[in-house]
């Protein structure tokens, strides 16, 4: 059988939609009539969201005047900027460190002339009517910090800003319009999101068959180069309180070990015991408790979360003998999960944990909140070349949730 041949193409990024919604941030006189406009077109849903840009974007938008009477500006710059700003154990900001800083002048008074697409006028120096600049910046992939020597290259990092550790990480396009001496600088700004863009590599070529073709996913023993096998993970209590249980539980995950928010993470998973009766409680679709879990790491603690439990149902023709249960799962990743990222003293990682299981009649030996097996993975945002993966959760397993420890 001939295997389809895919060609790489440009990543393809789920659920940030190519939108054109513009947003607006105004500077008021004491009559509350704007006089300066920043307005810039991003990918957000709305103009009430915060603009939203992912890596590789320009970012353009227009710096508008609306002068009533003639005024002397000398002159008007436009930054983008990228800041990690610290917090106290109270969450009081203490400072910023910035990391990103372009900028740009679309207007100084030793100009002579106004963009073509302006109505307004100027005469002796001094700006009457309504006036336009636009401005346009391309968010590099990476930005390099430190200093002296001792620098290092990161990718741009993804905004953060959530409150569960004493860091967050903000971008914003800052306006400074310069009047001279004695009379003040006015500043206005525009927070935005930013997403990096970054793809899995493609799945086997087995798996890339059974998405286009929309059929089941080949196991362990069809597609070798499809699966990882995690080390044996012993599983012991006790059922009906009285009858020691002691089984082998083997999770394999489909590889690569990075996967697109949005999709899903394939699972298999055997589990091997010499009580039939125990095994069947332990091989019910809700016992086995596997999770993605994510850390966020501040320099001060780590925040861990449990993000969402994998969803199981049986192997079709997967039953070995009365010793062996074969599940088939998946974990469900939501679209907004924040991607991987490691950026100075601040990381985001992920990991799939197994802990205890929980069953009808069946007591775990070890605590509920013990981790029994952790494996990194990476969350990215855009979809691997080939066909986009999808989901096999049949409509009687049970729902997947979403919990946060």
């Amino acid at each position: 059988m001939d295997l389809p041949v895919y060609q790489a193409t440009a990543p393809s990024i789920p659920h940030i939609a190519r939108r054109n919604t513009e947003h607006v941030a105004r500077l008021e006189d004491d009559s509350g009539r704007a006089w300066a406009t920043l307005r810039v077109r991003s990918n957000a849903h709305s103009s009430h969201q915060m603009p939203s840009f992912i890596g590789g974007d320009s970012v353009n938008g227009l710096i508008d005047l609306d002068l009533i009477k003639e005024d002397v500006i000398k002159g008007i710059e436009v930054s983008l900027l990228g800041e990690t700003v610290p917090s106290d154990s109270q969450g009081v900001p203490a400072g910023c460190d910035k990391f990103l800083d372009l900028h740009t002048t679309v207007w100084t008074s030793t100009m002579n002339s106004l963009p073509t697409s302006s109505s307004g006028t100027i005469r002796n120096g001094k700006l009457l009517g309504q006036i336009s600049w636009p401005f346009s910046f391309t968010l590099p992939a990476t930005v390099t910090v430190g200093r002296s020597k001792e620098t290092r290259e990161y990718p741009l990092p993804p905004s953060f800003m959530e409150n569960v550790g004493q860091l967050c990480i903000q971008y914003e396009i800052l306006v400074h319009i310069r009047r001279g001496k004695l009379r003040p600088d006015h500043k206005f700004s525009m927070s935005f999101a930013y997403v990096p863009l970054a793809q899995p590599g493609p799945p086997s070529l087995l798996r890339q068959l059974a998405y286009q073709g929309r059929t089941p996913l080949p196991g362990l023993g069809g597609d070798r180069d499809g699966w990882i096998s995690l080390p044996n993970t012993t599983i012991l209590g006790t059922i009906f309180t009285v009858r020691p249980v002691s089984a082998t539980a083997v999770l394999s995950l489909a590889l690569p070990l990075c996967y697109t928010r949005g999709t899903s993470i394939p699972c298999i998973l055997s589990l091997t015991c010499s009580d039939p009766q125990a095994l069947d409680l332990i091989s019910s679709q809700t016992a086995p408790r596997v999770y993605l879990q994510r850390s966020a790491k501040f320099p001060m603690h780590t925040a861990v979360n449990r993000e969402e439990m994998a969803v199981w149902w049986p192997r079709q023709a997967a039953r070995i003998d009365d010793q062996v249960r074969i599940l088939e799962g998946e974990i469900a990743l939501p679209n907004n999960l924040k991607p991987t990222c490691s950026f100075k003293n601040f990381s985001i990682e992920y990991s799939v944990v197994m802990r205890p299981f929980e069953a009808i009649a069946f007591n775990p030996a070890s605590p509920s909140n013990e981790t029994l097996l952790s494996h990194t993975v990476e969350i990215v945002t855009a979809y691997s070349t080939g066909p986009r993966p999808i989901s096999y959760r049949p409509s009687f397993a049970p729902p997947s949730y979403h919990s946060r420890v």
